[in-house]
């Protein structure tokens, strides 16, 4: 194989590659005994007809013409490619790579494009990503089947005589995690607490104070430039739409978008009213209990109280920067427990993000030590024995396990759930005789272990070889490599998904991480896509299953009870149908949209407040 590759690479190097097109030569004309000179000119000629002006002349454009298509046409095209989704221009570009570059083939060409290395904390990406996909399926799935809200068995004392509309699968525990929007909404809040701290904490552990204090100065200068410009362009495009008529529409609860103002003019002060009282960073936000949810996007109360949880991050590293170490985890810790015995779990879970994240310094998930290099954890020690692994292995696979039936605390009926019966009075006084409350504080401990699972997983390097020491075949996802910890130190990429943590794998995937890098624009984007798009097919099905529902009563009043229950079985076969399709076509916009959000708002935003950074400091 070398041998072959490097064959091709001189004969790359000797002989310059030529477009065969170009190359072949026309039997007519060397027929008719055509010169070289003369074949070269009638190239030249063909070329020619290939160019703008030749291009043009064929359709009789005029010189004025032309020169409109080319102010035009450059600008359709580029406006075109920014709304074309980047996963189909990615696909298309490696396919087309594949065929220009790699003898090999798609594969190979795959496999160049995505052998890049990622940092040990990319899996946290990949986690925020899925996290805000769990959020729309919570909001999108919860609106057509209400009733998963309600807890396992939760409908009788017993599960035997259980309801059958409390006994399906995607109620049971650690399943519900796959749709639990309030659980992925504490994990956001650890992962954030974690990302924005674990930079200036290795330059802290490094000894670079002052690089330390420029890196936090940098963080919080940022972050609300980070949080809301954004948010303004998203509400704005919301605003627009609610001024056109009947593109915004109520869902079945009654939540829509904000009400049409009389004027333009009186929908901007609306509209610039509820936005300022959302940024001010003065608003007593207290817990839960005063929740704020702009009527231009009523899901981003999350906002303010994530800003908040970054003020009391850059503070404790502010005020603990020149402590002992153990000083400050030992505050941050008493910061967890009096937050959380107080109420005010969100401002805790961001705490305890911090805590983690000094936590995997000083006991890092892959050595002894720790170092740091550009804001990136890396270890000096070599993967550990089997034995050892192998309890690591036990431990987090049994804590993530915990950490999903946590996570999985119903909204509903959690206090009569087999699971959840003894955990629903196991809670300090403040969250007792609420259910709402009860769910919070286990599904905010559930996020924190989770986290923790995933931070100390260890590798599990078995091959599909068929070798003669017995390894077995694992299948496995496809991962984007990660960067791996060497003897010396020195921290290198590696394409071998193997060397991988094991609970890490899935959220190191390429969909995982593409799901990160949009996860922001998902989450702003989700609910105006539902409003607009997804209502259009979820209203007329409602309508038709309450109908459907008064013409069965009926039916059962006069004693036909088995022409009440075809009537319920048929509609709800078109219930179910009208769902399928309905969520297809909303996902599909929604991640269209949100790419192109990301790409066009989202990513020059972030651009635009490094370089508000960079002019404002001093040089």
């Amino acid at each position: 194989m070398l041998e072959a590759r490097s064959k091709y690479a001189d004969v790359e190097a000797s002989e310059p590659l030529v477009d065969p097109q170009c190359s072949m030569s026309d039997s007519n004309d060397e027929g008719e005994g055509l010169t070289s000179s003369l074949l070269s000119e009638k190239k030249q000629s063909r070329r020619g007809s290939r160019t703008w002006a030749g291009y043009t002349g064929l359709w009789g454009f005029s010189s004025a013409m032309q020169r409109l298509l080319r102010l035009v046409l450059p600008c359709a095209i580029s406006l075109l490619a920014l709304l074309v989704p980047s996963f189909v221009t990615s696909l298309t570009r490696g396919v087309c790579n594949a065929r220009r570059r790699f003898p090999g083939g798609i594969r190979t060409a795959a496999a160049a494009t995505t052998e890049r290395p990622l940092s040990p904390t990319a899996y946290l990406d990949g986690v925020r990503g899925v996290a805000a996909l769990i959020v729309y399926v919570f909001h999108w799935g919860y609106l057509w089947f209400p009733f998963l809200r309600q807890g396992w068995h939760s409908s009788s004392g017993g599960a035997a005589d259980a309801d059958p509309g409390t006994d399906l699968f995607l109620q049971r525990p650690v399943v519900r995690a796959l749709h639990s929007g309030r659980a992925s909404v504490t994990v956001f809040f650890v992962v954030s607490g974690y990302v924005i701290a674990v930079k200036t904490l290795t330059l802290i552990h490094r000894g670079q104070l002052d690089r330390a204090l420029d890196s936090l100065a940098g963080s919080l200068f940022r972050r609300p430039f980070r949080l809301y410009l954004p948010i303004v362009v998203a509400t704005l495009i919301n605003l627009v739409l609610v001024r056109c008529d009947g593109v915004f529409q109520k869902d079945p609860t009654g939540s829509g978008g904000p009400p049409r103002g009389a004027t333009l003019g009186r929908q901007l002060w609306h509209w610039w009213k509820h936005t300022v009282h959302m940024i001010n960073p003065f608003r007593n936000i207290d817990g839960r209990a005063n929740l704020y949810s702009p009527p231009y996007n009523g899901h981003l109360w999350t906002i303010p109280i994530e800003f908040k949880g970054s003020l009391l991050v850059f503070l404790l590293l502010l005020a603990f920067m020149k402590a002992k170490r153990w000083l400050h985890m030992s505050v941050t810790f008493g910061f967890v427990c009096w937050l959380a015995q107080l109420g005010d779990l969100d401002m805790a879970l961001f705490c305890a993000g911090l805590l983690l994240a000094e936590l995997s310094i000083v006991l890092p998930p892959g050595g002894k030590s720790g170092q740091t290099e550009n804001g990136v954890i890396t270890t000096t020690n070599s993967r550990p024995g089997r034995s050892l692994r192998v309890v690591r292995h036990v431990a987090t696979l049994s804590l993530l396990f915990l950490a999903l039936h946590l996570l999985s605390y119903p909204e509903n009926s959690g206090y009569k759930s087999p699971g959840f019966r003894t955990l629903s009075v196991s809670v300090p006084a403040f969250y007792k005789d609420h259910e709402e409350q009860t769910q919070w504080f286990w599904i905010s401990i559930g996020s924190v272990l989770f986290i923790l699972a995933l931070m100390y997983s260890p590798s599990l390097p078995l091959r599909c070889n068929g070798n003669k020491t017995g390894s077995v075949d694992i299948p496995r996802l496809s991962t984007l490599p990660v960067t791996v910890p060497e003897a010396s130190g020195v921290v290198q990429g590696s394409s071998d998904p193997g060397k991988q943590p094991l609970l890490q794998r899935p959220f190191t995937t390429a969909f995982a991480q593409y799901l990160g890098r949009i996860s922001y624009a998902l989450y702003l984007a989700h609910g105006t896509v539902m409003h607009t798009v997804g209502t259009r097919f979820l209203n007329p099905a409602w309508a038709a299953w309450l109908g459907a529902e008064e013409a069965a009563l009926d039916l059962r009043k006069t004693g036909l009870d088995d022409v009440a229950d075809t009537v319920l079985q048929r509609s709800w076969s078109t219930y179910m149908g009208s769902a399928l399709w309905g969520t297809l076509i909303n996902t599909f916009v929604l991640f269209w949209v949100a790419d192109v959000f990301c790409r066009s708002v989202d990513v020059p935003m972030v651009k635009l407040t490094r370089a508000l950074a960079n002019w404002a400091w001093k040089k």
